[in-house]
């Protein structure tokens, strides 16, 4: 593949193309006729030239933005008239008590981060453990060795009691369905509602 792309590079410059000197990219984009009548022009041929244009054309405006950029940080040293011919900067009193009341700032602020980060460290740090001689007590799963079985209620833990309760809930359920019958609880003690003379309820009997 680049001894076929060679060959093609090597055969417009024995025909004379184009020259040592490079057209202007703009010229080059105008100019798309073919200038050996074989259908290659200039356009096929200078990639390189317009890659390395358009990278020094970005370097350039990279440095100057960068120059720019340092030119608006470097504040300028103002210099005092010269005392006794001696040249002395100008110092700001504002500006320096400013940055020591910001470092003051700043070293309280990491003592109370720090003093938390032990307070919480004393906290959440876990106990040394202590090697005791003889043989090692078991845990109190091991002891139960309940292993997957699933929690239930306290009450029904018991078989007997379980039962128990169901058939008290059946029998809640059963009085809805049929009458309990009721014993009599002494003797009896007449109509609660009292007897009227004037009303018969009879029943006479055919001969």
């Amino acid at each position: 593949m680049l001894k076929v792309r060679a060959a093609l590079q090597e055969k417009p410059k024995q025909k004379g193309v184009f020259s040592s000197v490079a057209p202007k990219h703009r010229s080059a984009k105008r100019n798309v006729q073919p200038q050996n009548g074989q259908l290659e022009t200039l356009d096929d041929f200078d990639n390189n030239t317009s890659d390395i244009r358009g990278q020094e054309k970005r370097n350039r405006h990279a440095q100057l933005s960068h120059s720019a950029t340092l030119s608006k940080i470097a504040k300028p040293v103002k210099k005092a008239k010269d005392v006794d011919g001696i040249g002395e900067t100008e110092v700001d009193n504002a500006t320096e008590s400013e940055s020591e009341s910001d470092l003051d700032f700043y070293k309280e602020v990491e003592a109370q981060r720090k003093a938390k980060l032990a307070s919480k460290s004393e906290k959440y740090s876990r106990k040394p453990v202590f090697l005791v001689d003889g043989k090692r007590h078991i845990s109190h799963q091991m002891e139960k060795n309940r292993g997957l079985t699933r929690s239930g209620k306290k009450l029904i833990k018991n078989p007997r009691k379980k039962y128990k309760l169901k058939h008290k809930d059946a029998l809640k359920c059963r009085k809805g369905q049929v009458r309990e019958i009721r014993m009599p609880s002494g003797p009896y003690g007449g109509e609660p509602s009292g007897i009227n003379p004037g009303v018969g309820r009879s029943i006479r009997f055919k001969n």
